[in-house]
């Protein structure tokens, strides 16, 4: 049986570890990253396009349904959609791929200048969506209502616990989950780190850390591909 951990925080990693489980794998969970929300303040005003780029996103900013008006909707993913219809919202678009290169893609295909865009999420952000849109001639609000932070443990502690359970697989699902990782552990030759998509395994790529990442960057193409590895698929 192969060991697989799941770097998620916990509120988020149910999902994933059931999926694994599933497919034979013995799942260990550790959560490397955290989210906190920031309180920040949000504008009063309405919006002709609302981008959500993840379920925390959404989550994050749902107590300002309604008072924030916006006539269209985007979201990243299908999980991020599916938060939105938890609230009653159906997105109007979700880019073909799951990351910044893919909105950009979509948005490039529309007419933005002068247009008002309000786009909630993270402190930190993989890709420059809203500088491009700004640069096009959008009004763009970028605005942080949460931060993602690294759970530190003391050190040694990460490679202790990957060596005495075995661990063959690491899974990654966001930048910032490989950036506490890389920050922990001082060998990871003997893993196979699977990445959500293309953004996570770009960050590892430029840090001389290889991965591999599934064509639909969701956990359950992680899962498919995770369990591929051992099916020499």
């Amino acid at each position: 049986m192969r060991q697989v951990l799941v770097t998620r925080q916990k509120s988020q990693s149910a999902e994933l570890v059931r999926l694994l489980e599933k497919e034979g794998f013995q799942v260990f969970s550790l959560p490397l990253i955290e989210t906190v929300p920031t309180g920040a303040p949000i504008p009063d005003k309405d919006y002709d396009v609302a981008v959500f780029t993840s379920p925390v996103s959404v989550e994050t900013f749902a107590q300002h349904f309604g008072r924030v008006k916006f006539r269209y909707t985007v979201a990243v993913g299908t999980k991020t959609a599916k938060k939105l219809q938890e609230y009653g919202i159906t997105p109007d678009g979700v880019p073909d791929e799951f990351s910044a290169e893919g909105l950009i893609r979509m948005f490039s295909e529309i007419e933005v200048k002068g247009m008002k865009v309000l786009s909630p999420g993270a402190e930190k952000r993989a890709g420059d969506l809203c500088g491009y849109l700004e640069e096009r001639g959008a009004e763009v609000d970028k605005i942080s209502t949460y931060k993602t932070s690294p759970v530190i443990y003391e050190k040694g502690y990460v490679d202790r616990y990957i060596k005495e359970n075995g661990i063959d697989i690491i899974t990654l699902t966001a930048p910032s989950a490989a950036e506490s990782l890389l920050a922990q552990t001082e060998n990871l030759n003997e893993v196979t780190l699977v990445s959500i998509g293309k953004t996570t395994w770009q960050y590892l790529k430029e840090r001389g850390h290889e991965s591999v990442y599934p064509q639909v960057q969701t956990i359950e193409g992680m899962t498919e591909l995770t369990a591929n590895l051992y099916k020499g698929v």
